[in-house]
């Protein structure tokens, strides 16, 4: 179903280009925030931040030789380790230095005919074609001096 374009005006609240939302997204969403405000405020009668403290379990919990808390500190601190991906190129290897060269030749040709195409202004209207004729417009037929 297509939808209808409202007009602007009383059913619609803003114009083109401005925006309902100038601030944009939030960052975080707000549990994400009040749990940052958390582990950044003094855990009571300790004075360390929760974050802190946290870091400190979690570092202890690996020098005991736990192996998801060590897993969890070199994820944070040094990031995820690489993921293998396989890739098989099933292109045929081009041995031929002269078929190489007419290859790159091609492909260069392709993209100057594009860029040529795409640089040329529309002559006519779509559907609209002419035969080409090399005489004046002034001296074209159905065309009179005063046009």
């Amino acid at each position: 179903m297509d939808r209808i374009k409202k007009p602007r005006g009383p059913g619609r609240r803003f114009r083109p280009g401005q925006t309902g939302n100038p601030g944009g997204r939030p960052k975080y969403s707000k549990l994400s925030h009040a749990l940052r405000e958390k582990l950044a405020s003094p855990v009571p009668g300790d004075g360390r931040s929760y974050a802190d403290v946290f870091a400190e379990i979690l570092c202890d919990a690996g020098l005991r030789g736990d192996k998801s808390a060590i897993e969890m500190i070199l994820q944070r601190t040094e990031g995820y380790p690489r993921q293998a991906i396989e890739f098989e190129d099933k292109t045929p290897p081009i041995e031929d230095a002269e078929l190489l060269d007419r290859a790159i030749d091609q492909i260069l040709d392709e993209i100057e005919a594009s860029a040529l195409a795409a640089e040329e202004p529309p002559l006519l209207a779509a559907g609209e074609t002419v035969d080409v004729v090399d005489i004046p417009i002034s001296e074209a037929p159905g065309r009179s001096r005063e046009d």
